[in-house]
């Protein structure tokens, strides 16, 4: 289980950083392609930090002797990394071309 949740957490900090070096990179306001490049930087740094703070612990995890006990809150802080990652894109959707 604690490999599985380190697997999960390796893609979605993958996806996280490439979410907010998408985003510096289009952080143009443009009213018909990029309505909220500031919320959308927001929320992907947000992402970011959340996901690399599960990596972290699940890669701890894995170095502990009895990982079932702390596997929990890592995987409640994965499931944390996912909503987050799927309100990025959906703030990413929301504000791009009309």
């Amino acid at each position: 289980m604690a490999w599985l949740l380190f697997t999960v957490n390796v893609l979605l900090t993958l996806l996280a950083a490439s979410s907010l070096v998408l985003s510096i990179a289009h952080s143009g306001y443009d009213p018909h392609t990029n309505r909220a490049p500031a919320l959308r930087i927001a929320m992907a740094a947000l992402t970011m930090g959340v996901s690399s703070v599960a990596l972290w612990r699940s890669g701890s995890v894995l170095r502990t002797r009895a990982p079932e006990r702390r596997v929990a809150g890592v995987a409640a802080l994965t499931v944390l990394a996912g909503v987050l990652t799927f309100g990025t894109w959906v703030v990413v959707l929301a504000s791009g071309p009309l």
